[in-house]
C-alpha cells in the first residue's frame, strides 16, 4: 500500500501491507508454493510504546508468529511454505490495547511481501 517505508531501525523497503480491519484473507487456492516478507515496527513508531504481534494463518493453521514487537526488536525476514494452502491469513493484533485484534492502522509491520507459485 505505502510505496516507501522504514523500520525502526531505518531500512527502507519498497512495498508494505496495510491491515485496515485487524487482519486480512488472501484466496490462495492452493496456487502458490512460499511466501516471503520482512517484518518490523515501522520507523514513526519507534519511539512510542506500541507493541503487537503479526501471526499467519494458513488454512486457520497458525504458520508464523513475530511474538512481541516493540521499537527495540530486530526485522525479522520470514520464509512460509504455502503448497497446497487454500487461504491465508495475515494478522496484526495488540494485546495491550482492547484486546488481541487492536489493530492501530498507522502500522504496517509487513513489507516486501510476495508469494511464489
Amino acid at each position: 500500500v505505502y510505496s516507501t517505508m522504514q523500520d525502526n531501525y531505518g531500512a527502507s523497503y519498497v512495498n508494505s501491507l496495510y491491515v485496515d480491519d485487524g487482519y486480512v484473507t488472501y484466496l490462495l487456492n492452493g496456487n502458490y508454493s512460499t511466501l516471503s516478507l520482512t517484518v518490523a515496527l515501522p520507523y514513526d513508531e519507534r519511539a512510542t510504546g506500541y507493541h503487537g504481534d503479526l501471526r499467519i494463518y494458513a488454512d486457520d493453521t497458525l504458520i508464523y508468529s513475530s511474538g512481541n514487537i516493540t521499537s527495540g526488536s530486530a526485522a525479522q525476514t520470514v520464509a512460509l511454505d504455502l503448497t497446497g494452502v487454500q487461504q491465508l491469513k495475515l494478522d496484526w493484533g495488540n494485546e495491550g490495547k482492547a484486546g488481541y485484534n487492536f489493530f492501530d492502522s498507522s502500522l504496517a509491520p509487513a513489507w516486501d511481501a510476495y508469494v511464489q507459485r
